[in-house]
């Protein structure tokens, strides 16, 4: 039930109707002479304060509220089922998933995963890979976790590890990863390095 004094923006207009509900302001000039002519004023005070709390009532009744969120979850649930399209590359192994996921940055990843004769420089780019590609939300250690029967995921873990300096973990992680399926020997090369 109180008179108000606004400034215009779009939120705050539909709440506040000029010289109904409050009084809106169009500069600081105006915001100040509108408070003065609110305090001076008792039964303009009055009257917009009526007018605010029965325009509160009005627009913000739960009931109201309630009644239109029932009306528009009754509209969307009765539209009919459309039909979806799985996304593609869900059928792939996690770690292409993981390459995929990395779009323009899965280079030395993408070349790792191929195997052939530039895979070990790949690898060495992969341990030096950022602390957001090796540890963050979706990096390489996320994905191992989730995914922990992936030859190449616990690959990569390993090398990060390395890199870390956490031999014995990096051990592990290679020794999965050749377990794991990963049989061009370069889990058995690296696990030689870090028992070195």
């Amino acid at each position: 039930g109180l008179p108000v004094v606004v400034l215009p923006s779009p939120g705050i207009t539909w709440m506040v109707e000029d010289g109904r509900t409050g009084l809106v302001a169009t500069d600081e000039h105006s915001y100040v002479a509108s408070i003065e002519r609110l305090a001076s004023d008792a039964a303009l005070r009055a009257r917009l304060g009526s007018a605010a709390r029965e325009h509160a009532r009005f627009a913000f009744d739960p009931r109201r509220s309630a009644d239109r969120f029932v009306a528009i979850i009754d509209e969307v649930t009765g539209r009919p089922r459309r039909e979806r399209h799985l996304l593609p590359g869900r059928d792939d192994a996690p770690a292409k998933q993981f390459v995929s996921s990395l779009g323009g940055l899965a280079g030395p990843f993408a070349i790792s995963l191929a195997g052939g004769p530039a895979a070990e420089d790949a690898d060495r780019a992969i341990a030096a890979s950022t602390h957001v590609v090796t540890q963050g939300e979706g990096g390489i250690l996320h994905h191992r976790n989730r995914s922990p029967n992936d030859a190449h995921l616990r690959l990569w873990a390993g090398l990060v590890s390395e890199a870390a300096g956490q031999n014995s973990v990096s051990c592990a992680e290679y020794g999965a990863a050749s377990a794991l399926g990963c049989a061009d020997g370069r889990p058995e090369l690296y696990a030689r390095r870090c028992r070195g």
